[in-house]
């Protein structure tokens, strides 16, 4: 490709996350713990997650409602996730 040529658009997809408990600090206040992202198509939870600030593990995360175990699960355009910290006590 030459350097005067225009690069090929890369196709995107906007989700919703949010993040309940404190990780809802690691968003602006305004917006409540929920933000909408960008995100190249084919990216996956653990893209998401890193994309707010979070490690892509150690939480418990569910895509339009439904609970998933690995964050290698792929994304589609307009999906919620949301993202609850681990619970401690004892």
């Amino acid at each position: 490709m030459r350097a005067w040529q225009a690069k090929p658009l890369q196709k995107l997809m906007q989700i919703t996350i949010r993040l309940y408990g404190s990780l809802r600090d690691i968003l602006p206040s305004e917006n409540k713990g929920q933000t909408r992202l960008d995100l190249p198509a084919g990216s996956t939870v653990g893209d998401a997650l890193k994309k707010v600030g979070l490690p892509d593990d150690g939480y418990y995360t569910a895509v339009n409602g439904e609970n998933i175990d690995q964050n290698s699960r792929p994304l589609e355009d307009g999906d919620y996730v949301l993202v609850f910290a681990p619970a401690a006590g004892g």
